[in-house]
């Protein structure tokens, strides 16, 4: 998104729905955000460690996880740090940058860095 956060895109309101296939039928919009356990004040080093609590809201009806720990997890320096991944649809682009918004700072990551508020 042209460099931006989720928040900005947000408040600049500047995105238009667009149909993306000419001659087609388009089912609103998605998104997709990859939480990792990585420091971007750190240029993204990874943060391994002891995850003392996790937690996400309730999918329901627009919103999905593909979640790799939970609450007591630990990240090693081994693997690939990513924690999880973040899905919403919605209707329209705008509608769906809300939910992401929601969704991230409803997100509990406690015990490691994240690239969280990166994303936000």
């Amino acid at each position: 998104a042209e460099g931006k956060s989720l928040s900005d895109i947000f408040k600049m309101n500047r995105y238009k729905t667009v149909s993306a296939f000419e001659n087609g039928e388009t089912n609103g919009h998605a998104l997709e955000i990859r939480l990792y356990a990585e420091n971007p004040e750190n240029k993204f080093s990874p943060s391994p460690g002891q995850i003392v609590k996790f937690s996400v809201p309730p999918e329901e009806h627009g919103r999905r996880y593909e979640l790799g720990v939970d609450s007591n997890s630990k990240v090693s320096i081994y693997y690939d740090p990513m924690i999880s991944k973040l899905i919403v649809h919605a209707d329209t682009r705008m509608e769906a940058i809300k939910k992401m918004i929601y969704l991230l700072e409803n997100t509990v990551c406690m015990g490691i860095e994240t690239n969280k508020a990166y994303l936000i």
